[in-house]
Protein backbone atom coordinates (compact mmCIF):
# COMPACT_ATOMS: atom_id res chain seq x y z
CA UNK A 1 0.00 0.00 0.00
CA UNK A 2 1.19 3.56 -1.29
CA UNK A 3 2.24 6.41 1.16
CA UNK A 4 -0.57 8.27 -0.77
CA UNK A 5 -3.31 5.82 -0.06
CA UNK A 6 -2.46 5.73 3.56
CA UNK A 7 -2.69 9.13 3.61
CA UNK A 8 -6.08 8.99 2.03
CA UNK A 9 -7.22 6.64 4.69
CA UNK A 10 -6.18 8.35 7.31
CA UNK A 11 -7.51 11.69 6.56
CA UNK A 12 -11.23 10.03 5.88
CA UNK A 13 -10.99 8.40 9.00
CA UNK A 14 -10.49 11.51 10.85
CA UNK A 15 -13.10 13.31 8.91
CA UNK A 16 -15.14 10.25 9.80
CA UNK A 17 -14.64 11.28 13.53
CA UNK A 18 -14.27 14.72 13.55
CA UNK A 19 -18.19 14.81 11.83
CA UNK A 20 -19.59 12.38 14.24
CA UNK A 21 -18.14 14.16 17.46
CA UNK A 22 -19.61 17.61 15.89
CA UNK A 23 -23.11 16.01 15.99
CA UNK A 24 -22.90 14.80 19.00
CA UNK A 25 -21.66 18.14 20.59
CA UNK A 26 -24.59 20.06 19.07
CA UNK A 27 -27.22 16.87 20.07
CA UNK A 28 -25.69 17.34 23.38
CA UNK A 29 -26.61 21.04 23.83
CA UNK A 30 -30.43 19.88 23.09
CA UNK A 31 -32.80 20.63 26.45
CA UNK A 32 -33.31 16.83 27.63
CA UNK A 33 -30.93 14.96 24.94
CA UNK A 34 -29.22 12.11 26.59
CA UNK A 35 -31.27 12.00 30.01
CA UNK A 36 -32.26 8.57 31.45
CA UNK A 37 -34.31 7.95 33.61
CA UNK A 38 -32.48 7.93 37.27
CA UNK A 39 -32.72 6.55 40.58
CA UNK A 40 -33.73 9.52 42.75
CA UNK A 41 -34.02 8.02 46.04
CA UNK A 42 -30.83 9.17 47.51
CA UNK A 43 -31.15 12.82 45.92
CA UNK A 44 -35.09 12.90 47.77
CA UNK A 45 -33.14 11.56 51.28
CA UNK A 46 -30.87 14.03 51.38
CA UNK A 47 -33.66 16.61 50.55
CA UNK A 48 -35.32 15.14 53.19
CA UNK A 49 -32.88 15.68 56.04
CA UNK A 50 -34.67 18.19 58.23
CA UNK A 51 -33.53 21.99 58.63
CA UNK A 52 -35.25 22.17 61.98
CA UNK A 53 -34.34 20.51 65.15
CA UNK A 54 -35.98 21.63 68.82
CA UNK A 55 -36.46 20.12 72.23
CA UNK A 56 -38.24 21.37 75.27
CA UNK A 57 -35.91 24.95 75.73
CA UNK A 58 -34.98 26.40 72.22
CA UNK A 59 -35.41 25.93 68.76
CA UNK A 60 -33.14 25.67 65.82
CA UNK A 61 -33.95 26.68 61.89
CA UNK A 62 -31.76 26.86 58.80
CA UNK A 63 -32.31 28.25 55.44
CA UNK A 64 -30.67 28.03 52.33
CA UNK A 65 -30.84 29.88 49.40
CA UNK A 66 -31.12 28.27 47.01
CA UNK A 67 -31.25 24.69 47.86
CA UNK A 68 -31.18 23.58 44.29
CA UNK A 69 -29.78 24.61 41.05
CA UNK A 70 -27.17 26.42 42.42
CA UNK A 71 -24.64 26.07 40.04
CA UNK A 72 -20.54 26.05 40.69
CA UNK A 73 -19.33 30.07 40.93
CA UNK A 74 -22.97 30.39 42.26
CA UNK A 75 -22.93 32.61 45.97
CA UNK A 76 -25.89 30.36 48.37
CA UNK A 77 -26.79 32.17 51.33
CA UNK A 78 -27.34 30.21 54.43
CA UNK A 79 -28.57 31.45 58.09
CA UNK A 80 -29.36 29.92 61.32
CA UNK A 81 -31.91 31.00 63.93
CA UNK A 82 -32.24 29.91 67.38
CA UNK A 83 -35.71 30.75 69.70
CA UNK A 84 -37.13 29.53 72.26
CA UNK A 85 -40.39 27.35 71.69
CA UNK A 86 -42.19 30.57 71.76
CA UNK A 87 -40.80 32.41 69.05
CA UNK A 88 -38.69 34.28 71.60
CA UNK A 89 -34.91 34.91 69.79
CA UNK A 90 -32.39 33.39 72.49
CA UNK A 91 -29.09 35.66 72.33
CA UNK A 92 -25.72 34.83 72.68
CA UNK A 93 -25.35 31.38 70.91
CA UNK A 94 -22.89 30.15 69.81
CA UNK A 95 -22.77 27.95 65.91
CA UNK A 96 -20.50 25.42 64.75
CA UNK A 97 -20.66 25.08 60.85
CA UNK A 98 -19.38 22.85 58.71
CA UNK A 99 -19.96 22.39 54.57
CA UNK A 100 -19.16 18.66 54.11
CA UNK A 101 -18.21 17.71 50.97
CA UNK A 102 -20.32 14.41 50.23
CA UNK A 103 -18.21 12.42 47.52
CA UNK A 104 -14.59 13.44 48.84
CA UNK A 105 -16.24 13.25 52.29
CA UNK A 106 -14.56 15.77 54.08
CA UNK A 107 -15.45 19.57 55.32
CA UNK A 108 -14.34 22.29 52.76
CA UNK A 109 -15.27 25.32 55.09
CA UNK A 110 -15.98 25.35 58.70
CA UNK A 111 -16.22 27.95 61.31
CA UNK A 112 -17.44 29.09 64.83
CA UNK A 113 -19.39 32.49 65.51
CA UNK A 114 -21.50 33.78 68.10
CA UNK A 115 -24.96 34.83 67.49
CA UNK A 116 -25.51 37.79 69.17
CA UNK A 117 -29.32 37.94 68.45
CA UNK A 118 -29.79 34.22 68.29
CA UNK A 119 -28.93 34.74 64.20
CA UNK A 120 -26.28 33.79 62.12
CA UNK A 121 -25.66 34.44 58.60
CA UNK A 122 -23.13 33.75 56.05
CA UNK A 123 -22.86 32.86 52.35
CA UNK A 124 -20.44 30.16 50.30
CA UNK A 125 -18.91 30.04 46.87
CA UNK A 126 -19.06 26.32 46.29
CA UNK A 127 -15.99 25.03 44.16
CA UNK A 128 -17.43 21.80 43.05
CA UNK A 129 -20.86 20.48 41.21
CA UNK A 130 -22.14 18.23 44.48
CA UNK A 131 -24.22 18.06 46.99
CA UNK A 132 -22.82 19.88 50.60
CA UNK A 133 -23.97 18.89 53.49
CA UNK A 134 -24.59 22.17 55.82
CA UNK A 135 -23.60 21.03 58.72
CA UNK A 136 -24.90 23.50 61.81
CA UNK A 137 -24.62 23.05 65.53
CA UNK A 138 -26.22 25.56 68.42
CA UNK A 139 -25.26 25.45 72.02
CA UNK A 140 -25.89 28.36 74.90
CA UNK A 141 -23.01 30.03 76.40
CA UNK A 142 -22.85 31.00 79.13
CA UNK A 143 -24.24 34.77 78.73
CA UNK A 144 -27.23 33.29 76.85
CA UNK A 145 -30.70 34.89 77.51
CA UNK A 146 -31.86 30.59 78.03
CA UNK A 147 -29.78 27.87 79.02
CA UNK A 148 -30.50 24.71 76.40
CA UNK A 149 -29.14 21.05 75.29
CA UNK A 150 -27.32 21.62 72.22
CA UNK A 151 -28.92 21.17 68.81
CA UNK A 152 -27.53 20.03 65.56
CA UNK A 153 -29.19 19.73 62.10
CA UNK A 154 -27.68 19.01 58.47
CA UNK A 155 -29.57 20.03 55.48
CA UNK A 156 -28.19 19.22 52.08
CA UNK A 157 -27.56 22.21 49.25
CA UNK A 158 -27.34 20.87 45.78
CA UNK A 159 -24.85 22.81 43.25
CA UNK A 160 -24.89 21.83 40.03
CA UNK A 161 -21.36 21.48 37.68
CA UNK A 162 -20.82 23.49 34.82
CA UNK A 163 -20.96 22.13 31.47
CA UNK A 164 -18.58 23.77 28.92
CA UNK A 165 -20.04 25.87 25.99
CA UNK A 166 -20.51 24.52 22.72
CA UNK A 167 -17.26 27.16 21.41
CA UNK A 168 -15.03 25.40 23.95
CA UNK A 169 -16.14 21.94 22.51
CA UNK A 170 -15.22 23.42 19.12
CA UNK A 171 -11.52 24.93 20.07
CA UNK A 172 -10.91 21.45 21.81
CA UNK A 173 -11.63 19.78 18.52
CA UNK A 174 -9.52 22.34 16.23
CA UNK A 175 -6.44 21.70 18.45
CA UNK A 176 -6.98 18.05 18.34
CA UNK A 177 -7.12 17.84 14.84
CA UNK A 178 -4.45 19.81 14.49
CA UNK A 179 -2.03 18.48 16.40
CA UNK A 180 -3.14 14.53 14.86
CA UNK A 181 -3.36 16.30 11.50
CA UNK A 182 0.15 17.48 12.28
CA UNK A 183 1.57 13.67 13.55
CA UNK A 184 0.19 11.93 10.61
CA UNK A 185 1.65 14.68 8.05
CA UNK A 186 5.14 14.61 9.96
CA UNK A 187 4.82 10.47 10.06
CA UNK A 188 4.15 10.54 5.80
CA UNK A 189 6.98 12.86 5.65
CA UNK A 190 9.21 10.75 7.57
CA UNK A 191 7.93 7.69 5.07
CA UNK A 192 8.07 9.08 1.75
CA UNK A 193 11.44 10.28 3.03
CA UNK A 194 12.81 6.85 4.17
CA UNK A 195 11.59 5.27 0.89
CA UNK A 196 13.05 7.72 -1.33
CA UNK A 197 16.11 6.59 0.27
CA UNK A 198 16.20 3.29 -0.43
CA UNK A 199 15.17 3.84 -3.68
CA UNK A 200 18.27 5.91 -4.20
CA UNK A 201 20.40 3.11 -2.63
CA UNK A 202 18.55 0.25 -4.78
CA UNK A 203 19.46 2.20 -7.98
CA UNK A 204 22.71 3.05 -7.01
CA UNK A 205 23.47 -1.01 -6.15
CA UNK A 206 21.85 -1.50 -9.98
CA UNK A 207 24.25 0.60 -11.47
CA UNK A 208 26.93 -1.37 -14.08
CA UNK A 209 30.64 -0.53 -12.46
CA UNK A 210 32.98 1.07 -15.38
CA UNK A 211 36.36 0.20 -14.83
CA UNK A 212 38.86 2.13 -16.83
CA UNK A 213 41.17 0.62 -19.62
CA UNK A 214 44.27 0.42 -19.84
CA UNK A 215 46.31 2.39 -22.62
Amino acid sequence: MTAKRINMIITAVIAVAVVAWLAFAIYGEQPGAGEMAEDTSEHDAMMAQPKEASNAQARLAVTIDPQMDAEVGDIIKYSARVTTPGGQPINNVLFTIQQWHTEDEKVVFGTKAVGADGNLTWQFNAHDGVPYEIRVTAAPTAQSSAQFAPLSVKPVAFVEALQPPLRVKFLNLFYLVAIVGLGVATGLWLAMRRAAAMSERAGARGRPVVRPGLA
